[in-house]
């Protein structure tokens, strides 16, 4: 049986500050949450948006640079991609990652990545210089969504379209309200703000009214829903909190503490147990529109 909602402590749009990870939590992050999480959610939105060889994307709030590269293959040598973010930790994940990568391409090739640190609020780019913007996870993070949506609609050219994702609540992610629960439960409603925060836009409408406002047409939203296969999650549970911004106060708890953690969430989710590890169903509002060409 899914689990209850906890309580989510209210948060305000300041919190947002709380995601600019140490490179340490970034590195963790790369390693632990982008493979099985958010990794398969970036590759969805980018089929999503439909990137076409020789366009130029931006990828806004690229994180360690899941949709950055699933972009860059799909526009190829000719393409123009660059990846957008405040996080200087995350960015220099981000470019190791990518140097891996690209070392190893085989095939027609990918068009190179620009990494730029910047706010989503005053991108430092040209009007109308992308075909394409696309965004994962980030909007809800930011404290002005009117300004962000403003400075993505300057960027893109006449026709450009945007695909844009943010998590619905907690009910319909019974993992983050097991991941929330332990957390309250055993450091506190403090410790959990910055989870919280991923969950600021489980109504989409101020999105979709930004969006709007800003100059975008035909905006629509979609749920898109995944089933992911976790490990084990008593081990694999505190490892994704040492990559979010739980990590202080993980660190400074009693010992024990992350393993207690651990437990909690696999206990909440047992009825989600397979014979390969954990099944869990993650959703997603996926918010698209077009600016008039």
């Amino acid at each position: 049986m899914p689990p209850t909602d906890p309580v989510v402590p209210s948060v305000p749009s300041v919190i947002s500050t709380r995601w600019q990870l140490e490179r340490d939590a970034a590195v963790r992050y790369q390693d632990v949450v982008v493979p099985w999480i958010l990794g398969p959610f970036a590759e969805a939105l980018v089929e999503i948006l439909g990137p076409q060889p020789g366009e130029s994307i931006l990828d806004v709030g690229c994180g360690s640079g899941a949709a950055a590269r699933a972009v860059a293959l799909a526009v190829g040598r000719t393409g123009r991609v660059v990846g957008l973010d405040l996080n200087a930790g995350m960015l220099d994940v981000a470019r190791g990652v990518d140097q891996d990568q690209a070392s190893g391409q085989e095939g027609p090739g990918r068009a190179p990545i620009e990494w730029l640190e910047a706010s989503a609020m005053d991108m430092p780019l040209a009007d109308r210089s992308f075909d394409a913007v696309v965004s994962g996870q980030v909007l809800q993070f930011v404290p002005d969504i009117g300004a962000a949506t403003r400075e993505i609609r300057r960027v893109l050219k006449p026709g450009g379209r945007v695909a844009l994702s943010v998590w619905r609540g907690m009910a319909p992610n019974p993992y983050f309200a097991a991941q929330m629960g332990a957390v309250i439960g055993r450091l506190g409603t403090e410790a959990a703000g910055g989870l919280a925060a991923g969950f600021r836009m489980a109504d989409p409408q101020p999105l979709v009214d930004a969006l709007t406002d800003a100059g975008l047409e035909g905006v629509t939203v979609r749920e898109l829903d995944l089933p992911l296969d976790l490990p084990p999650l008593a081990d694999w549970a505190p490892r994704h909190l040492a990559a979010t911004p739980v990590a202080p106060a993980l660190a400074g708890a009693a010992p024990g503490i992350a393993q207690e953690l651990g437990d909690d969430v696999a206990r909440t989710l047992s009825d989600y147990v397979t014979s390969d590890g954990v099944r869990v169903l993650f959703s997603t509002w996926v918010i698209e529109g077009r600016v008039g060409g």
